[in-house]
């Protein structure tokens, strides 16, 4: 009985997400022609991580500023990998690995983007921790049809603007 309470709760929260906030994810029906979740999917399909970055800040700047009053830098990576499991992508958090956890992993297309973010940190500490950990690493195969390219994104957050304020990336 309790699971389908649970159930139940988690169906009525998706309904009302859909009903509410489908302008957030890319499903708006506001006339303005913008859909941000359409170029933020497409960003990643095809390896831009410049327009996917400019997508996820919009995404960002929408979310209630009461609600990330203390903010911390898991606020960022659990932001990000709702914005885009909402959206239908598949991101993995705090993926383990021998020397640590890198904080999201998408593989998306023809990509696989290892995704290190830091809050009021530099973005090339954020690299240098993907590359001194190896996160890449269980990534990588041989060459040949299953072959993706990897994108290792470093991306600083500011608790000021509540945004990101600057990124890198490396292939």
């Amino acid at each position: 009985m309790i699971d389908g309470k649970l159930e139940l709760c988690a169906e009525d929260y998706k309904i009302k997400l859909k009903k509410n906030d489908a302008c957030y994810f890319g499903n708006s029906d506001s006339g303005d022609g913008d859909n941000y979740g359409a170029k933020l999917i497409e960003a990643l399909k095809t390896g831009n991580v410049k327009e996917f970055i400019e997508a996820l800040k919009i995404y960002l700047q929408k979310v209630d500023y009461t609600l990330i009053a203390k903010i911390k830098e898991y606020y960022f990576e659990f932001a990000v990998s709702n914005i885009l499991n909402m959206l239908g992508v598949r991101c993995k958090v705090e993926v383990h690995s021998a020397l640590g956890s890198v904080d999201a992993v998408v593989e998306f297309g023809d990509y696989v983007y290892i995704m290190e973010f830091k809050k009021d940190k530099s973005v090339a500490s954020a690299l240098k921790q993907i590359e001194e950990k190896g996160y890449a690493i269980p990534y990588k195969s041989l060459k040949g049809r299953n072959a993706k390219k990897i994108i290792k994104l470093g991306v600083k957050f500011s608790s000021k603007k509540k945004n990101i304020a600057d990124w890198g990336s490396v292939c």
